[in-house]
């Protein structure tokens, strides 16, 4: 097992001249995620983005090990493997079957309403629409997200005791920027203050809101719905920069579900046929809604 620690991998030279070629010019932001690191340029552009991902030994890039993310935001997305960093190498190091690929063939399905995220089976248990595969350093570049919806849903596991580069290319679908400001100018001043504080929370650390921001959460939950759906509809428009934006915004959206169910399913229907909502979460959120009624009305019976 590599002895070298993130702070150790960010300054061997042929990984920091590696990031400057693949991030371009400029400041760049260093995300730290539940077991890997992403480094990007914090002026990347808007429809094409090229990142760094540093995996930690047996590091992944979900929440979780059993977790999947989900890319309504990408149109396609690739990555390489460039390979480990060892002590002592001044390049990298090829390395054979080094990162599980784990992905979904579709984006229809959905989670449970407490749960936000797609989980899988780490064993070899058949599911319908399921892959794994494993790749290895030195591999030609591969896709791990394509517009007819593979990969939609995808975890991507370091299977080694070393530590793994690889490069993400990103194309980011066409969307429009949010103007909270917008949606909130006739609110009460309470309100408008609420939903401003959690928007910019949410741009600066994204799901790290649910351990620093509770309080603000609780907030948010406790606004009328009438208020707290429109603004949390405009906020999933937020960009991606890696730190689970706009899945942050829908977790939040969630608590609301349980709630008032049968009011969010009317106005997310609607938001979708007034095309006011995004299509993706506005159905994942309705699903998930759906599902926990049946599982209550099957226990019931």
């Amino acid at each position: 097992m590599s002895d070298l620690n993130y702070e150790e991998i960010l300054k061997v030279p042929f990984v920091k001249k590696y990031i400057s070629e693949v991030c371009g010019e400029g400041e760049l932001d260093y995300i730290t995620r539940p077991a890997c690191y992403m480094i990007r340029n914090q002026n990347e552009d808007d429809r094409e983005v090229h990142r760094v991902i540093v995996l930690p030994p047996k590091g992944y890039t979900a929440d979780k090990l059993n977790m999947m993310n989900s890319h309504d935001e990408a149109e396609y997305a690739s990555i390489e493997i460039k390979g480990s960093v060892r002590e002592g190498k001044s390049t990298f190091s090829k390395i054979r079957n080094s990162l599980l690929v784990a992905s979904y063939f579709e984006n229809g399905i959905a989670s449970d309403l407490g749960k936000p995220y797609v989980t899988y089976t780490l064993d070899d248990s058949p599911m319908s629409g399921f892959s794994k595969e494993i790749k290895s350093a030195g591999e030609p570049p591969f896709a791990v997200v394509k517009s007819d919806g593979f990969g939609f849903y995808h975890n991507l596991v370091n299977t080694t005791e070393e530590w793994l580069v690889l490069k993400l290319i990103k194309r980011i679908r066409p969307q429009k920027q949010p103007n909270i400001e917008e949606v909130t100018q006739h609110y009460p001043d309470e309100y408008k203050k609420v939903f401003e504080n959690l928007y910019a929370a949410i741009k600066s650390e994204g799901d790290g809101i649910f351990k620093t921001q509770t309080a603000l959460i609780d907030e948010v939950c406790n606004v009328p719905k009438e208020y707290s759906l429109p603004a949390l509809a405009e906020m999933l428009y937020v960009f991606d920069t890696g730190m689970h934006e706009a899945c942050s915004v829908f977790a939040v959206a969630l608590k609301i579900g349980k709630q008032y169910p049968d009011f969010v399913i009317g106005f997310l229907q609607k938001g979708i046929k007034e095309n006011t909502v995004l299509t993706y979460y506005a159905n994942q959120l309705i699903q998930k809604i759906e599902r926990s009624r049946s599982q209550v009305a099957t226990k019931a019976a």
